[in-house]
């Protein structure tokens, strides 16, 4: 159970109670993954020019947009625009309203066992374009290891600019942080991972995520993804232990850098991201 608006600092707005009708997405201002670009009230009249937030500027920069760039907004009720930033970054000029369903309706992270050569990229951009408020690179005993080509690259600031382009150029509300890797024994020491866990497995072994995502679709949740070869018995002995949930994407037994896409894509149509937008 979410607790009603616990974190909207641009004015009140409804929280997502679990279960019942899609509500209006919230903002929590402790994580940087939420950061979003708000307006200081709500359109009236047929207006289109409106002021940004104070405090705006600072997320401004992180979404590196400039004055003339298009960007998306969020009003105080949590209604999402296409705008146009006017010079000195404090302004917009609106274009249009956005469908509501535009964003989850609360954290949604992906958690991602590290693949070999570039397809940590690949799965960052899918992830933000399908949703993902998050991306947690992870270290299991069969994945690529972080080590392995730290020294030549620090992959972190190239993912992150990954992460950016892919929600500017599908029109996100959300600016997706890539978060620090970490080892998977690490991750599950984390409060999020107390939250609901599902990680995904091969085909007949937990439930069928089709049938877990009308029911958790509403509550903060981590994906969790294995490498190739699978998960080691003791990882899931480890995250069975703090209660995360085995789930399979059904028959097929997808590469690593499709099956957390796949599950997002899943989760967004339970979100009606996918719903036609009227014309």
């Amino acid at each position: 159970m979410v607790d009603a608006n616990p974190f909207f600092p641009f004015g009140s707005g409804p929280g997502s109670p679990e279960g019942g009708e899609p509500v209006a997405p919230m903002v929590p201002t402790a994580d940087p993954a939420w950061m979003r670009i708000p307006l200081s009230r709500l359109p009236e009249g047929g207006e289109t020019t409106l002021p940004l937030a104070s405090g705006a500027k600072t997320i401004l920069a992180a979404w590196e947009v400039r004055p003339g760039e298009l960007l998306t907004v969020t009003d105080p009720a949590g209604g999402f625009h296409r705008g146009r930033l006017l010079g000195g970054g404090e302004a917009v000029t609106l274009i249009g309203a956005l469908p509501p369903h535009l964003e989850p309706p609360c954290r949604r992270t992906l958690a991602q066992a590290i693949p070999d050569k570039e397809r940590m990229a690949w799965v960052i951009e899918k992830g933000v374009e399908l949703g993902a408020t998050g991306i947690r690179p992870l270290m299991t005993r069969r994945s690529f290891g972080w080590g392995a080509f730290q020294p030549r690259q620090d992959k972190s600031a190239t993912w992150s600019r990954i992460a950016r382009r892919a929600a500017r150029q599908c029109r996100r509300a959300t600016l997706p942080q890539v978060l620090p890797p970490m080892t998977l024994s690490d991750f599950l020491d984390l409060p999020e991972s107390r939250e609901t866990l599902l990680f995904l497995d091969l085909p007949g072994i937990g439930a069928p995520l089709w049938r877990l995502a009308p029911r958790l679709w509403s509550t903060p949740l981590t994906l969790v993804v294995g490498p190739e070869g699978g998960w080691d018995p003791e990882e899931r002995e480890a995250m069975a232990a703090v209660g995360a949930i085995p789930a399979t994407l059904g028959a097929r037994v997808l590469r690593t850098e499709t099956a957390g896409p796949a599950a997002l894509a899943l989760f967004a149509s339970v979100d009606e991201a996918f719903t036609p937008v009227p014309v």
